[in-house]
């Protein structure tokens, strides 16, 4: 019975200590694209602001990447980065109703990102 309750005990701060370390940490980059759909007042749920930051710090992570993959070829880099970017407007667009989509474009936040 011991066993089976220490095993228990090792199961449970085994599954704390993973779950502490997996919190995401946001790039400056990506902090300040937040901040820009915070203060664009689109009224963002938790929901879409977290699917949006997931997306955000993936992105970002590719462009970190990509600009240390292709730093002495700048023309593959520009391209790779192109496509970052529109991968990152359809996905933030998409996470949009269709009234917060309006905001985004009148707003032109797409120039922001």
């Amino acid at each position: 019975m011991k066993q089976i309750f220490f095993i228990l005990c090792m199961l449970i701060s085994t599954l704390g200590f993973s779950q502490a370390q997996t919190e995401v940490k946001m790039s400056e980059r990506v902090t300040k694209e937040i901040a820009v759909l915070q203060k664009a007042d689109l009224n963002l749920s938790d929901i879409q602001l977290s699917r949006i930051t997931m997306v955000l710090n993936s992105l970002d992570a590719n462009y970190d990447k990509t600009m240390k993959t292709f730093e002495g070829n700048k023309s593959v880099q520009k391209l790779r980065l192109d496509e970052i970017q529109a991968q990152k407007l359809n996905n933030i667009k998409g996470v949009l109703t269709p009234a917060q989509l309006e905001k985004f474009n009148a707003l032109q936040l797409e120039k922001k990102f």
